[in-house]
């Protein structure tokens, strides 16, 4: 396999369309079910459950005196649930694998905000134990929880759990294909580099902070970091912690970006009005 067939079949992966992705590159393929009412009603057929997500409503191809949107799956029968937008939210949910970053344990009745999506906002809830997992019941009902996703507890600006990132896995069908190219020894140094979790790297936006700034809030939050000896301002977090949510990243006053990717800002040393094209972005993004 050339080098550029490689290419394609990643880029039709990041393109979003993993439906066709999936049915191209594995054995999965359209399985016909109904969509039925929370009431077990049969209100139309689906192609196959993988082209459902929690909350949609678009595309369900069926018509109904109010809006519908898909509000679960039950699997075994090869059902699409779908219900009104009421339906869609709930007060209460479990959170499993826990991973607690600042605190021994969660006190039954523990006040905290929590986030289910990365983009969404926090909301007002409360944490109970419960056989251990985390029982979650929010101040007012949330829409569209979804299971399979992480959930973060906050306490003001302070990340009291996180779920950790899991290894790598590559599809099997991928997994066969860079080994008839490359062989079993260079296919499993790749896979040793891709499972190796690389430290999260970012660099002050001086236009809008300093240094001096970034530091003492990493310091407030007891957050272990390093600096670089070559470019005073950038950091290395030194524990899984997620940068994401906190002020200063919401606030534009630091990115996110890799030490490689500092590097040709420095080399260049552009001068004051002197324009760079920048040619290095990768497909897609």
């Amino acid at each position: 396999m050339q080098i550029n067939q490689i290419a394609k079949i990643f880029a039709l992966y990041q393109t979003g369309n993993y439906k066709k992705f999936l049915e191209e590159n594995s054995s999965l393929k359209p399985k016909k079910g109904n969509i039925v009412n929370s009431k077990g009603e049969v209100l139309g057929t689906h192609n196959g459950l993988y082209y459902y997500t929690i909350g949609q409503r678009k595309c369900l191809g069926i018509s109904y005196k109010v809006p519908l949107f898909v509000i679960g799956f039950n699997a075994t029968k090869n059902e699409v649930i779908v219900g009104e937008e009421s339906e869609l939210y709930t007060k209460e949910f479990l959170v499993n694998e826990v991973n607690l970053l600042l605190v021994d344990k969660i006190e039954d009745g523990m006040d905290a905000k929590v986030k289910t999506r990365y983009s969404a906002k926090e909301y007002d809830a409360k944490l109970y134990n419960c056989n251990n997992r985390i029982k979650v019941i929010f101040n007012e009902p949330q829409k569209a929880i979804t299971p399979g996703q992480s959930a973060v507890f906050y306490i003001d600006d302070i990340v009291l759990r996180w779920r950790k990132n899991s290894m790598i896995q590559i599809p099997d069908f991928f997994k066969q294909l860079l080994i008839k190219e490359y062989g079993e020894i260079l296919f499993s140094k790749i896979v040793d580099g891709l499972s190796v979790k690389r430290k999260t790297t970012f660099r002050v936006n001086t236009l809008k902070s300093n240094v001096e700034e970034i530091r003492s809030k990493l310091d407030f939050l007891h957050i272990k970091y390093s600096t670089i000896s070559w470019l005073e301002f950038a950091f290395v977090l030194e524990e899984d912690y997620p940068i994401q949510s906190l002020d200063i990243y919401k606030e534009g006053k630091i990115y996110l970006q890799s030490l490689s990717s500092m590097l040709p800002a420095i080399f260049l040393n552009p001068n004051d009005r002197e324009n760079i094209l920048d040619m290095c972005s990768a497909p897609g993004r």
